[in-house]
């Protein structure tokens, strides 16, 4: 199992150097006048190319895939024992720390409600660029209440939670989301099996704040050059 949390964006990292590929202008230079499969791309999102899920394909494509650890256009990855959890029974602070990816879990106390175990009863709302994603949390009988969240970028993270159930209080908490991944130790986390790989660690293997980016940046030039050679098939002559 490989869980990539953060190398694929060094795929469409922003950190361009001068003898990169630009993606902005792929279709111009290589795609367009490629053929009736040309001409319609430019049908989607106006010719600009998407490669979200692109590495993991790239992966099987070159480099060896039993190897994750290797060098491959979709990466290179490290052995962890540990999956990142933490579980907090009260809001959190700026004093602490966790990991993005990290899966955190809120247990609060609460009124004893008739409703039936895991029905969702409160929200929980957090910052989404320009807007917001609320995020329902639940009952678990006996006056206990949880919810999971997973932060995805380093950041200081500030949320609300909110519920309609009589009597109870707007709570609100704030904390620390680090770019290192699996971050520190914690007696709840998961653990994992013998074959479980992430994103290398390595301080020289970050893009900017992308964790790993660069084993997946590092072969951007070769892998739309690649794509580009392809398009010339479907070119008439």
């Amino acid at each position: 199992m490989i869980e990539v949390n953060s190398s694929y964006y060094g795929f469409f990292s922003n950190n361009q150097t001068p003898d990169v590929i630009q993606t902005t202008d792929y279709y111009d230079r290589h795609i367009k006048g490629a053929g009736h499969l040309g001409e319609d791309f430019k049908s989607y999102y106006k010719g600009e190319i998407k490669m979200g899920d692109t590495p993991s394909l790239l992966y099987l494509m070159q480099g060896n895939p039993e190897d994750p650890t290797g060098e491959s256009w979709g990466g290179s990855f490290e052995s962890i024992s540990r999956s990142a959890r933490v579980v907090y029974d009260r809001m959190t602070t700026l004093a602490d720390t966790v990991a993005f990816c990290s899966v955190l879990e809120f247990r609060l106390k609460g009124p004893e409600i008739n409703v039936p175990a895991d029905s969702a009863v409160f929200w929980m709302e957090v910052p989404y660029g320009n807007s917001k994603q609320i995020w329902p949390g639940y009952y678990l009988g006996n006056g206990n209440y949880a919810i999971n969240y997973a932060p995805k970028q380093a950041e200081i993270l500030r949320y609300h939670i909110t519920s309609k159930i009589p009597g109870s209080p707007a709570l609100a908490g704030e904390l620390v989301v680090s770019n290192r991944w699996p971050g520190k130790p914690n007696e709840t986390d998961y653990l994992l099996g013998k074959n479980w790989y992430s994103d290398s660690s390595d301080p020289e293997k970050y893009d900017g704040k992308l964790q790993g980016g660069k084993t997946l940046l590092k072969w951007r030039n070769d892998i739309l050059a690649d794509w580009g050679k392809r398009w010339e098939w479907l070119r008439v002559d």
